[in-house]
């Protein structure tokens, strides 16, 4: 949306604005499903909105009826004074969607947990890491709690590495025979 408006703006022709979206290369980082040995992690590591977050889980949880939605959030940058706020929300909305279990890495961890929490989230399927660079506990984690076929958002914003998380169990996979 933003390089149309751009192209926009430029009065770019609508075949080199064709050209120019078509030469954008897809990466790792955006919509890939990662199945793993009794889990499947849908990674939407990009970027992330309070909304963005939102709107996968009830994607997932339309998709996959059948099966328990979790989901691995880290950090929303940005947000200024609103972060506690818009974390809170969050964990509140994932309560409120009836997800599985919450994996929470980073600063607002906590935030997102305890509005979860209050919202009625069982709190032993809630795992915190604090530790934004820990990638490794956040994985432990999961590979020791996920639910059997659960299907499991990773999101944050792009600052936050969270990525590393796909990065991480996409090594694992190649590993096992």
């Amino acid at each position: 949306s933003f390089a149309l408006a751009a192209s926009l703006l430029l009065r770019t022709s609508e075949e080199g604005l064709r050209k120019g979206l078509l030469a954008i290369s897809h990466n790792d980082l955006r919509q890939e499903f990662i199945t793993m040995n009794g889990y499947t992690v849908f990674n939407d590591s990009y970027n992330a909105s309070y909304e963005s977050v939102i709107a996968d889980l009830k994607h997932l949880k339309k998709s996959f009826p059948d099966k328990p939605i979790g989901a691995i959030l880290g950090d929303i940058a940005e947000l200024g004074e609103s972060s506690e706020e818009i974390h809170t929300k969050i964990g509140i909305a994932a309560a409120e969607l009836k997800i599985s279990s919450l994996y929470l890495i980073g600063r607002f961890s906590r935030k997102i947990a305890k509005g979860a929490i209050v919202t009625g989230f069982d709190e032993s399927r809630i795992f915190v890491n604090e530790d934004p660079s820990n990638f490794d506990l956040t994985v432990a984690q999961l590979t020791k709690n996920h639910l059997f076929e659960e299907v499991i958002l990773l999101k944050a914003s792009h600052a936050s590495r969270i990525y590393e998380i796909a990065d991480i169990l996409k090594k694992r996979k190649k590993m096992k025979p």
